[in-house]
């Protein structure tokens, strides 16, 4: 903001002149999204998975790994259906964003903060 003032947009790149570095730049800001979302969804879908009961031992190796992959890719979808059915959805992502930060923060370390008991009188 001291550089650009009021006549900052967002996202921040926008305000860098098109030059081939910006563009390099957005392409990797693009590819890391794609290949980090995946990652972010393991936990989640390993817990369905194995409520599910998408195990080797249950299931047989072929099989496990088809239902994985078909669990995944729908999982996936799902989130693509999302983003392109809410409208202005990266305003919608700012504001959790924002939100969940500051619970981060400043809520869960004063929960999570565990004082030491006194030691008992013997």
């Amino acid at each position: 903001y001291a550089a650009f003032g009021n006549q900052t947009v967002s996202p921040i790149l926008n305000n860098l002149p098109n030059l081939a570095i910006v563009n390099v730049a957005t392409i990797l800001i693009i590819v890391h999204v794609v290949f980090a979302s995946p990652v972010m969804l393991v936990s989640a879908n390993l817990e369905l998975e194995l409520a599910l009961g998408v195990m080797p031992g249950i299931m047989g190796k072929k099989k496990e790994f088809v239902w994985r992959l078909l669990m995944r890719t729908v999982t996936m979808g799902l989130l693509l259906g999302v983003s392109i059915a809410i409208p202005y959805f990266g305003q919608v992502i700012d504001l959790v964003s924002a939100i969940s930060t500051t619970v981060v923060f400043f809520l869960v370390p004063v929960f999570c903060y565990s004082a030491p008991l006194p030691a008992s009188g013997a």
